[in-house]
């Protein structure tokens, strides 16, 4: 090894409460604005509706497909585009 490893390695610890209150000059109690909370409904119901036809066609299916590919077959019979839903990394 060309690095020396240091064994003694110093460590911090927080004792501070585990739920700081937030600063008052972040607080925001505003309403969203109409536009955003209608896109948000119609978004939680289209992921509902979704899920609700892959657990039926799960149910019912002798030969059921994974899930994005369910949601891949379905957008495209309804001429949508498939909707990114989370991003994550798999090794």
């Amino acid at each position: 090894m060309k690095d020396q490893i240091v064994e003694d390695i110093p460590v911090q610890s927080y004792y501070g409460s585990k739920t700081p209150d937030m600063p008052s000059s972040e607080l925001n109690r505003s309403v969203l604005p109409l536009r955003v909370m209608a896109h948000q409904v119609v978004a939680l119901e289209r992921a509902r509706y979704l899920d609700f036809e892959f657990f039926k066609c799960v149910a019912t299916s002798t030969n059921p497909i994974e899930f994005g590919g369910f949601n891949t077959k379905l957008c495209r019979k309804q001429w949508q585009r498939v909707k990114p839903a989370t991003k994550c990394i798999c090794h």
